[in-house]
């Protein structure tokens, strides 16, 4: 993700399909931040004592989510597309 903040910036596509999680109920949202090379990279590896045991079940409890949120998604696409495509047959 790019700076966006500045005149201009959505001429140059940045921030354009950007969904600010505070919009939404439960403060989140399933979206992509960094580029797909480092992606799926995990830069805080808590240790199991003090502040970091709880944050890193927070950590945990957040990529369940997401992988749940993920498949969820999967699901609906991959019925949208089977409803399109029985659609289109009759």
């Amino acid at each position: 993700m790019k700076d966006a903040h500045y005149k201009g910036a959505e001429n140059l596509g940045r921030g354009v399909e950007y969904q600010y999680p505070h919009d939404f109920d439960n403060g989140w949202v399933l979206q992509q931040y960094l580029p797909d090379r480092i992606k799926n990279k995990q830069y805080f590896h808590p240790k199991q004592n003090g502040q970091e045991k709880y944050f890193s079940k927070v950590f945990n409890r957040l990529e369940t989510l997401k992988r749940k949120w993920l498949k969820l998604l999967l699901s609906f696409k991959a019925i949208f597309f089977l409803s399109l495509s029985i659609k289109l047959h009759f």
